[in-house]
């Protein structure tokens, strides 16, 4: 709306008179920041999928203002590797409450880890023998990986070695 007049006095006393112009003025939404989230480590599966865990509370509301947590939130680790310190996406989290309109959310900053997938190594067998006191194996076979994710190639490397636990005699 208009804004009243307003008095100028500049040095003569009040020899002037002003008008403040009229014009559109804004007022922009508070930013609040989710706090209370954090990552869940999970083991490597091809999949940018993070899960988060803890109770999301919003800082930086006005005294006085009803504030909640609203919208429905997803989280996505940035890539699917191994590692520790990831970062993490989350997305969908809105203000929410009587006064929620009065908000905008920074959506959290999160990292997480993604640890190695364990695989079993297959096809080897030990060679039976005859006692020697020794606890020495030969292996026989082609080893290979049980437990890779398809898609992904993994390689068997390395030379096989096998000990027996003890050296006595027994199946």
């Amino acid at each position: 709306g208009e804004v009243p007049w307003v008095e100028v006095g500049v040095g003569l006393g009040g020899n002037y008179r002003g008008t403040q112009a009229a014009g559109a003025g804004g007022i922009s939404a508070r930013a609040l920041r989710v706090t209370g989230w954090s990552v869940v480590d999970k083991v490597y599966d091809q999949l940018l999928s993070a899960t988060c865990n803890g109770t999301a509370a919003v800082s930086g509301v006005t005294r006085g203002d009803t504030e909640t947590v609203g919208g429905t939130a997803s989280a996505a680790f940035v890539t699917a590797t191994v590692g520790t310190g990831k970062p993490v996406t989350v997305t969908g989290i809105t203000a929410g409450g009587a006064d929620g309109g009065n908000y905008t959310v920074t959506q959290p900053s999160l990292t997480g880890v993604i640890t190695a997938k364990a695989l079993t190594v297959t096809g080897l067998s030990v060679v039976d023998k005859v006692y020697d006191q020794l606890l020495s194996a030969t292996l026989t076979g082609t080893a290979s990986f049980s437990g890779v994710i398809s898609g992904d190639t993994v390689t068997v490397g390395g030379t096989a070695s096998a000990a027996f636990v003890t050296a006595t005699g027994g199946t």
